[in-house]
């Protein structure tokens, strides 16, 4: 009885080292993807949505800005949850929030916070372009 617990312990671990190695042959080196862009990209969304909350006299174009930047983020990380970086998207996000931080009616705390967040996805894009550099 002892000997089959064993045996099924021990299939059980194989089978999850299995799942372990075939993930990590499926994203490849570029396991990047996965630690450098959801928290910057959530932290972003998030944070957009909360400016976009704290702005009940928001006009058209910037509700129309706030819509373009969310946009660009999910096309960048739709893309990059799949493996693939999408630079020019995630450069369209920085230079949709960087337009928002410099030209909209912000509350200065909100400002602050997104121009934090721009330097976040700045540094996303200059770790990833030079992360080829960084492994040796």
């Amino acid at each position: 009885m002892r000997m089959v617990k064993n045996l099924w312990f021990l299939a059980a671990a194989l089978l999850m080292l299995l799942g372990v190695n075939a993930t990590a042959q499926r994203y490849g080196d570029d396991y990047y993807y996965r630690h450098w862009g959801r928290e910057p990209l959530d932290r972003v969304r998030g944070d957009l949505n909360r400016a976009e909350r704290n702005l009940s006299y928001l006009s058209e174009d910037e509700m129309r800005r706030f819509r373009h930047i969310r946009e660009a983020i999910n096309d960048f990380q739709r893309n990059w949850e799949r493996g693939r970086y999408d630079g020019p998207a995630l450069d369209e996000t920085i230079g949709g929030l960087h337009a928002l931080v410099d030209r909209s009616k912000l509350h200065q705390r909100d400002r602050d916070v997104l121009a934090d967040d721009l330097h976040r996805l700045r540094d996303l894009r200059d770790r990833w372009e030079h992360r080829d550099r960084d492994r040796y």
